[in-house]
């Protein structure tokens, strides 16, 4: 069963949110889970504890949640930042961190809408991406790995190369927002990093992936945390996994590609290139993976209502308890320490699992 009342409380029980250390947020599948609605939610119950919300994101993913009827859609700024911000809780700064990859003109439009410029830091090594970049992707790599052609994959190929202005450091559009590497030892660290894990550049698909790993030990790493200082994490999955449209890529041996007319729902649009997704059987290879490279603390389980429309019938208990509860304690040896249901795209849609 699921019950909406305790949340809040639920996810402060884990203790991933209070005190010293950094806590990090990932997807467990190929992108597209809900990560932006479970950090809405976690910047929601976190009454402000978090100090520091630090990011690797791209402009090749997109993160959607709503702040009450305001749908917010950030492909640069962290999301828990931003509702964080909203919330009034401005103290929180905001770090686009050294694995984060701008686009310039999209930071400084989000960062006018929706955060406190002062808050607002970028790490001097973070990718910049220039229009060369984005104008390879589209005639190379869009047809044939069904790329996004954003152009994130070649801004961090000409920084790895060195090549001068490919970085913050010395990127002139970036001069109106502070560019520092705030220290984030002694604080409360939230780390959101950007697309899946199945999607890693060493995880297994390549060439059908993104140009840098999307786990826990990436996502410490670009925000510059000491192993020592990490606290747990948040998973964020769905109940059908789905790659982006095109010739995207193979999937794990136990899935099967469905279409939106025998699952019985509307297609679903990826958020930056709005074309639509591939959608996939739930894999319990994928997951058992995922979840032994990351070791997640809090579990989240999104798209519940391609389920049922009901969040708390026994199909979704069942569903939870078998793919999820029992598989995480066999591969780790131990109960997660929350499960979290989705069925909605809002806050009040996010549920608290009972696993008694």
């Amino acid at each position: 069963m699921t019950s909406r009342q305790g949340t809040k409380a639920a996810i402060l029980k884990t203790g991933l949110l209070s005190g010293k250390g950094a806590t990090v947020l990932m997807d467990g599948q190929f992108g597209s889970t809900g990560k932006g609605l479970l950090a809405a939610v976690i910047a929601e119950a976190s009454e402000g504890r978090i100090g520091l919300v630090s990011s690797s994101a791209g402009p090749n993913s997109g993160h959607t949640s709503y702040f009450g009827d305001e749908k917010i859609i950030l492909t640069q700024l962290p999301t828990a930042g931003v509702h964080l911000h909203k919330l009034g809780y401005n103290g929180t700064r905001i770090q686009m961190n050294a694995g984060s990859v701008l686009t310039p003109a999209k930071l400084i439009q989000e960062t006018r809408d929706h955060a406190n410029w002062p808050s607002v830091a970028i790490h001097p090594a973070a990718a910049v991406v220039d229009d060369m970049d984005q104008e390879y992707e589209q005639k190379n790599l869009v047809g044939l790995i069904g790329s996004t052609g954003k152009g994130t994959g070649a801004a961090m190929v000409r920084k790895i190369l060195r090549h001068a202005g490919a970085t913050a450091k010395h990127n002139a559009d970036l001069v109106v927002l502070k560019k520092d590497h705030y220290p984030t030892r002694g604080q409360s660290v939230f780390v959101e990093v950007s697309q899946g894990h199945s999607l890693g550049i060493n995880q297994g698909f390549y060439p059908f992936c993104t140009s840098r790993d999307c786990g826990v030990q990436q996502g410490l790493a670009d925000a510059g945390v000491h192993p020592k200082d990490y606290r747990g994490s948040f998973m964020s999955l769905r109940t059908y996994p789905i790659r982006v449209a095109g010739n995207s890529g193979p999937v794990y041996p136990d899935q099967k590609e469905l279409n939106w007319e025998e699952l019985g729902f509307e297609p679903e649009l990826t958020t930056v290139t709005q074309k639509v997704r591939r959608i996939f059987t739930w894999s319990g290879a994928q997951f058992r993976e995922a979840i032994e490279v990351n070791q997640p603390d809090v579990l989240f389980l999104n798209f519940c209502n391609y389920i049922s429309e009901d969040p708390e019938s026994e199909a979704i208990a069942n569903f939870v308890h078998e793919k999820l509860f029992l598989p995480y304690c066999l591969v780790l040896g131990r109960r997660p320490s929350l499960i979290l249901t989705g069925h909605g795209p809002r806050n009040a849609d996010v549920r608290v699992w009972n696993t008694l």
